[in-house]
């Protein structure tokens, strides 16, 4: 119950964006509660995603997670709507070499935990109250300068930020 004040009109948009950019592609429907279940597999042809929403909107969250049932196949990239808060399991995802875009609509989200599992995995964190539609369809489609580290130097002791982090402007 920790999503029932999420604004779902912000994620259909983006959802409506997005699709309409890349027009032609397979979604795979996963629902995490309890347990972590394949829902259902969407064909998006030209941007038509009408079953697929149609599902979202009718579909009805029981309010219990446990991340620690995620198991995440092989895709070429993921879209995690959640708040970040696991109320069942630690609050961890496994390690995956593929981009994971968490998005979130609620101000009471694990923004960190949000942050952090997209940056490892060369994703972006994408927080619907703060960005708009379009530049959050931009932070999925297109890449971002990122920080990659420094030469090795013994003198170093702390690097800020973190290796992965986007940059810009006088970084």
């Amino acid at each position: 119950l920790s999503c029932k004040n999420r604004d779902l009109n912000k994620e259909l948009d983006l959802l409506d964006t997005y699709f309409k950019q890349i027009k032609n592609t397979q979604v795979t429907l996963y629902l995490l509660n309890y347990n972590f279940e394949k829902n259902q597999t969407f064909l998006i042809s030209n941007g038509d995603w009408s079953a697929l929403k149609t599902l979202l909107e009718k579909t009805k969250y029981d309010g219990g997670t446990r991340f620690s049932q995620i198991k995440l196949p092989t895709h070429d990239e993921y879209l995690f709507f959640t708040d970040g808060l696991s109320s069942m399991s630690n609050n961890q995802l496994d390690k995956i070499n593929k981009p994971i875009y968490t998005i979130s609509s609620l101000v009471s989200s694990d923004y960190a935990f949000l942050n952090y599992n997209s940056l490892k995995t060369g994703g972006s964190f994408i927080n619907l109250n703060k960005l708009n539609t379009i530049q959050a369809v931009d932070n999925m489609l297109y890449s971002s300068l990122k920080f990659l580290g420094i030469k090795e130097n013994y003198l170093v002791t702390e690097i800020y930020p973190t290796i992965g982090t986007p940059v810009s402007g006088s970084f």
